[in-house]
């Protein structure tokens, strides 16, 4: 299935009823796993061999302190060397931002790409810390929850432009 030191391949699942060559590789969110996108598989398999694989820290594939983009990227160029051939990679989320900058680094390896909820630009690093998890968990942190239910709506409307 995949040569030695592939760490991505710890947790790939594969569903294919077509007996078909082509590959589609499917890539979820930045809190999901490889399960978040089997509701896609039975439309996938009528056309493709369906490959769902956790990203690196997410599911039951390693972890690593080293998550940024290109690291993923680079996993999954090793996952497509190991299927073989051109693929077509569906991304969520997450797994769009890398599907893309896959697309932008290995397009011979691309057969079609389609992405789903992502935004196609660059954030700020300030962005990027509001929009991450640790930045989600800062702001719950942050919350007074002495100051009551009344108080916390009023500030989740005002923040939202209906005060």
């Amino acid at each position: 299935m995949a040569g030695p030191g592939i760490k991505l391949l710890n947790n790939v699942t594969r569903a294919s009823t077509t007996g078909s060559t082509r590959n589609v590789i499917l890539l979820h969110g930045l809190l999901g796993n490889h399960r978040n996108l089997y509701g896609l598989a039975p439309f996938v398999r009528k056309h493709a061999n369906a490959i769902f694989a956790d990203l690196r820290n997410h599911g039951a594939s390693f972890h690593s302190q080293d998550d940024g983009v290109s690291s993923h990227v680079e996993d999954l160029a090793a996952l497509v060397r190991s299927v073989g051939g051109k693929v077509s990679v569906i991304g969520h989320s997450f797994g769009g931002r890398v599907a893309m900058e896959f697309a932008l680094k290995y397009k011979e390896a691309l057969e079609s790409l389609v992405i789903l909820d992502i935004s196609p630009r660059k954030f700020s690093p300030t962005e990027r810390e509001e929009l991450s998890t640790i930045g989600y968990i800062r702001a719950l942190q942050a919350i007074d929850l002495s100051l009551g239910r009344e108080w916390v709506e009023s500030e989740i409307l005002r923040m939202a432009g209906n005060k």
